[in-house]
């Protein structure tokens, strides 16, 4: 089988790489850090809040819990990024 047909591309190595770079990044919070990998240990755990039998509510619960986590932290994160960009694009503005 292909790598593609497994789903797997250059694109997501890059996606994974950043995101294991923002988790030893030093600006990025405890908390952030502690929702990132939360929400991926409940998405990897056998165990779930509403189980993955039921059809379609099974798994919505670790789309919510899953995803609500990495969203989270990812603002927080992003917003940074983007407020440290354009102070320094200020700052080099001024000098």
């Amino acid at each position: 089988m292909s790598q593609e047909k497994r789903g797997f591309n250059p694109e997501s190595a890059r996606i994974v790489k950043q995101g294991v770079a923002q988790l030893k990044n030093p600006t990025v919070k405890k908390y952030e850090k502690v929702l990132l990998i939360v929400g991926l240990v409940y998405w990897l755990s056998p165990i779930d809040i509403i189980p993955d039998v039921i059809p379609f509510i099974g798994y919505g619960d670790d789309v919510v819990v899953t995803g609500g986590a990495i969203v989270v932290s990812l603002i927080g994160i992003v917003a940074r990024s983007l407020v440290r960009a354009v102070q320094r694009t200020v700052d080099g503005r001024h000098s």
